[in-house]
């Protein structure tokens, strides 16, 4: 088991040698992405499911309440989340 592991830190080493410059700007742009399209693009369609279910704020008692299905439409705001995240 020890050499097993010895084998694999040793290989996954010599690929951050060789390809140190690729991860290192993957990490940059992914952080970069993150921070300035898929936060606000988040924040944006949590805001809307907020008032969408009239809430103004979260609590303990109401969080649960916006992933259960509501009783008079077929969508749950967990799906229109899901739908505005993924299919946009």
């Amino acid at each position: 088991m020890g050499t097993q592991l010895m084998r694999q830190i040793k290989k996954v080493m010599n690929l951050l040698q060789v390809n140190w410059r690729t991860t290192a700007e993957f990490e940059i742009l992914y952080k970069v992405l993150s921070l300035t399209i898929f936060t606000p693009l988040f924040l944006w369609a949590f805001n809307g499911i907020m008032k969408v279910t009239g809430y103004q704020y979260l609590t303990i008692e109401n969080v649960f309440s916006l992933f259960l299905p509501p009783d008079s439409s077929g969508a749950s705001s967990a799906d229109c989340l899901h739908g505005c995240l993924f299919y946009g």
